[in-house]
């Protein structure tokens, strides 16, 4: 009769319990968040129409471990990004000017600029490489690179 013997097996279980425990969210997730969406701040801000460049300044990011320190002017509402939960986090960015709509998706008369949602689109490659940096970091804490 073979015998087996558990070897690691105990330090992997408790290795794969802490992704479920959201240490993966804290430290791979909301980081690689955080770089993709101060990119996609900044290409906005770049590609922004500006008259007063009040709407430029606006845009920023909102949830996850991003909130920095922008808060709301006056009359101005939050973003309102999707609620994290153990297994999920989420930023939004964007203006919440009362016209920043009309910027992004246009009018009847004013076709639509979309500052924000191209910059989002454009920062998908820098998300990809957060993520694959800060899982690295994170396993090679763990002994597992």
């Amino acid at each position: 009769m073979a015998k087996v013997t558990r070897i690691g097996v105990d330090e992997m279980i408790r290795d794969l319990a802490k992704l479920v425990d959201g240490d993966v969210l804290a430290s791979v997730g909301e980081p690689a968040l955080r770089v993709g969406g101060n990119a996609a701040v900044a290409i906005a801000r770049g590609t922004a129409p500006r008259r007063t460049g009040r709407f430029a300044e606006s845009i920023h990011v909102e949830g996850g471990a991003a909130q920095g320190d922008w808060s709301p002017a006056q009359g101005e509402a939050s973003l309102e990004p999707p609620p994290a939960t153990k297994t999920t986090t989420a930023i939004a960015v964007g203006s919440t000017l009362w016209y920043g709509r009309y910027v992004e998706f246009g009018t009847s008369r004013i076709p639509a600029r979309r500052p924000v949602g191209n910059a989002v689109d454009a920062v998908d490659r820098v998300i990809t490489d957060a993520l694959d940096h800060y899982m690295r970091t994170w396993l090679g804490g763990m002994g597992l690179d």
